[in-house]
């Protein structure tokens, strides 16, 4: 099933690729078609030969990179006494109410604040 399905796709690129007069290469585009049933790209294989694992990985997950990178900010300056809780980054990914919490009770409350006295 799986060689058919590759098999269409490939066919449909190279006919797409025919009617606006772009170069054939058969080899190429099987094997973008291989790549995409494996939900991978040129892009992606180019992030893992340029930036190793890291940059790979962080193609595949892009929605949850600035959830993971405020998380991993906020905890140690909590660890360390420097930011409270309710004063998180973080708050503003939580679904629905974090970001209004954040800049209405939390740190971004406490920004504002202190922007309008520096004023």
């Amino acid at each position: 099933m799986a060689i058919c399905v590759g098999g269409a796709e490939t066919l449909v690129a190279l006919l797409k690729d025919w009617l606006r007069g772009k170069e054939l290469d058969v080899a190429d585009t099987a094997i973008d078609s291989l790549m995409g049933m494996f939900m991978l790209n040129r892009y992606q294989m180019w992030k893992l030969r340029s930036s190793g694992s890291e940059g790979f990985i962080s193609t595949l997950l892009p929605p949850i990179a600035p959830i993971a990178t405020a998380i991993f900010e906020d905890l140690p300056k909590i660890a360390d006494g420097k930011l409270t809780v309710k004063d998180a980054r973080a708050w503003t990914y939580m679904p629905l109410a974090g970001d209004a919490y954040y800049w209405w009770f939390g740190g971004g409350h406490t920004k504002e604040q202190k922007k309008k006295r520096k004023r």
